[in-house]
C-alpha cells in the first residue's frame, strides 16, 4: 500500500492532508475492538497483525516530524496522528503476544517511543502523547518475556534512571519496573539486572517517604509484595543488596507484618532473616570491629524490631517457634548486654536518675539518637514472644542464665523503655507451666534492696519514704 510510505506519509502531513489516515486508524480501532484476543500470529482472521504494521510506520514518521516541528502546522497535524497511533498500539497488545512482539520487534518504533519519552516539549498535547506512550511500553510487557528481553537493552538504564525521578508519569514508570521484575523473576531471565532493578525500587521507596507521600506509588509497593509473598528469589536479591538497602527491606517487611490485611509473607522470607541475625548480631559488642560494615549495627536492630513485630503478631507467631539457636542467640545477646550495662559500658549503660525521665532530659533526647536505644526492650520483649507456650525455649533459657539475666531487666531504664514492664511479662512467660524454672526463682536468696538511683532521688527505701539527715 504506497499510501502508507514513509515519503507519503511526511506529504501528508506537511500538506495538512491527514484525514485518510486518521480515518483508516479509526476504521480498524473500531472493527478490531469487536474481535477476540489472538496470540496466533498466522491467525487468518487476525487481521490487527496487517492494520498494524501500517500504523507503525504512521507512528514512526509522524514521532520524527512531531519532535522536529519543521513544517507548518505540522506539530498539530503530526500529534494528532501520533496520538490516534498510540490509542491503536495500546489497544492492540491486548489482543494477544504475536501483536506486541511486532511492535518491540520493530527498532525504529522502540527508537521512536524512547525519543518520545526523553523529549522536553512542555505543551498540554505533548504531556497527553508522554503519558500514553508510557501505558504502550507497559502494555507491551504485560505477560510477555520475549518482549522484555528485547525492550530492556535499549530502555533499561533509562527506566532505572526514571523510577527514581518523581514526575507526573512516576507510577507508570513504577509499572514497566514492576512487570519487568516480575517477568525476569519468574522466568529466570539471567540478562535482566533483577538486584540492580530492585536497589532503584527501594531508591524509590526512600524518595517517596522523605517527600511525605505520593499516589503514585502502587506499582512500587506491588514490587515489594511480589518478592515478599510470590517469588522465590527473596534471599538471592537481598543478600546482594547493601546495607542500607536491605533496612530498607527490613523496614517495609516489618510494616507488612503489621498490617493484618496485607497478604502473608512467604515462610521461607521470614526464616531467611533469623540466619542474617545469627551472623551478624555479634557486632553490636565488637561493632567497631573491621570485619562489621557501619550499616550492621542498624541493621540488626532493624532485625530486631522485625523479629518483635513477627513474634507479635497472631498471623506469624509460630513462624520461630522451633528456631533453637535463634533463640539461643537472642538470649546470649541479652545476657552480654547486660553485663555490659551493669558495668557501665557507654553504649547499655542505663539512663536511671530521676531527671532521665523528664520529657525535658537532654541525655535521654540524645539516648532516643543513639544506634542500641531500646535494645534491652527490643530483647526482653522478643524472648518474652518466643517463650510464650514454648517448652523447648523456656528451658533453654534456664540453661544459658537468661532466666536469672531477665530478672536484672525489671528495672526502670530511659535508655530501654517499658524495659520493666516486658521483663515482667517475659519471666510470667518463662514460669508458666515450667516447674524447673519457677525453682530457680524461688531458689533466689533476698540479700536487701538492690541500688535504685530513682527511689534514692525520691528519699523512698523499699517503697517507704525516710528522712534524709541531710
Amino acid at each position: 500500500m504506497s499510501m502508507f510510505s514513509q515519503e507519503s506519509i511526511v506529504s501528508s502531513i506537511r500538506d495538512g492532508k491527514t484525514s485518510y489516515l486518521l480515518e483508516y486508524i479509526e476504521e480498524n480501532l473500531k472493527k478490531h475492538s469487536l474481535t477476540h484476543s489472538r496470540d496466533d500470529p498466522d491467525d487468518p482472521q487476525c487481521d490487527f497483525l496487517e492494520s498494524l504494521q501500517y500504523v507503525l510506520e504512521i507512528f514512526i514518521t509522524s514521532t520524527s516530524i512531531y519532535l522536529e516541528g519543521k513544517a507548518e502546522n505540522g506539530e498539530d497535524i503530526a500529534g494528532n496522528l501520533l496520538k490516534s497511533c498510540l490509542k491503536f498500539m495500546k489497544i492492540s497488545c491486548v489482543h494477544g503476544k504475536a501483536l506486541q512482539g511486532m511492535i518491540v520487534k520493530q527498532t525504529r518504533a522502540l527508537e521512536a517511543m524512547k525519543s518520545i519519552l526523553q523529549s522536553h516539549l512542555k505543551t498540554q498535547e505533548s504531556a497527553t502523547i508522554k503519558k500514553w506512550t508510557w501505558h504502550l511500553l507497559a502494555n507491551v510487557l504485560v505477560d510477555n518475556v520475549e518482549t522484555l528481553k528485547i525492550m530492556w537493552p535499549p530502555f533499561g538504564n533509562f527506566l532505572l534512571k526514571e523510577v527514581l525521578e518523581d514526575h507526573e508519569n512516576s507510577g507508570t514508570t513504577a509499572a514497566v519496573i514492576y512487570y519487568s521484575l516480575r517477568l525476569a523473576l519468574l522466568n529466570n531471565v539471567q540478562e535482566i539486572p533483577t538486584v540492580e532493578m530492585f536497589r532503584h525500587i527501594i531508591g524509590a521507596l526512600e524518595r517517596n517517604v522523605e517527600s511525605s507521600g505520593s499516589n503514585r506509588m502502587d506499582f512500587i509497593h506491588l514490587s515489594f509484595e511480589f518478592l515478599l509473598t510470590e517469588s522465590d528469589k527473596f534471599g538471592e536479591i537481598f543478600s546482594q543488596l547493601c546495607g542500607h538497602d536491605r533496612i530498607w527491606m527490613i523496614y517495609y517487611i516489618t510494616d507488612h507484618v503489621k498490617d493484618s490485611q496485607e497478604g502473608d509473607i512467604r515462610k521461607d522470607v521470614l526464616l531467611y532473616l533469623p540466619r542474617e541475625f545469627n551472623k551478624k548480631s555479634e557486632c553490636i559488642l565488637n561493632s567497631k570491629s573491621p570485619k562489621y560494615h557501619e550499616d550492621d549495627p542498624k541493621e540488626v536492630m532493624a532485625l530486631l524490631r522485625c523479629f518483635v513485630a513477627v513474634t507479635g503478631s497472631e498471623k506469624y507467631a509460630k513462624i520461630y517457634s522451633q528456631e533453637g539457636s535463634f533463640f539461643i542467640n537472642v538470649c546470649a545477646l541479652l545476657v552480654a548486654v547486660q553485663t555490659l550495662s551493669s558495668q557501665g559500658d557507654a553504649p547499655f549503660a542505663p539512663l536511671g536518675k530521676l531527671e532521665d525521665f523528664s520529657s525535658t532530659s537532654e541525655a535521654a533526647q540524645e539516648a532516643e539518637k543513639e544506634i542500641f536505644f531500646e535494645l534491652k526492650t527490643l530483647l526482653v520483649r522478643l524472648i518474652a514472644n518466643l517463650s510464650h507456650k514454648n517448652r523447648k525455649n523456656q528451658d533453654l533459657a534456664r540453661e544459658i542464665k537468661a532466666l536469672i539475666t531477665i530478672c536484672g531487666c525489671t528495672t526502670m531504664d530511659a535508655r530501654n523503655p517499658m524495659m520493666k514492664e516486658w521483663a515482667i511479662v517475659a519471666l510470667k512467660n518463662l514460669l508458666e507451666g515450667n516447674a524447673e524454672n519457677q525453682n530457680v526463682i524461688h531458689s533466689l536468696v533476698n540479700q536487701g534492696p538492690a541500688a535504685n538511683e530513682v527511689l534514692a532521688e525520691l528519699m523512698m527505701e523499699n517503697g517507704s519514704v525516710r528522712i534524709n539527715r541531710n
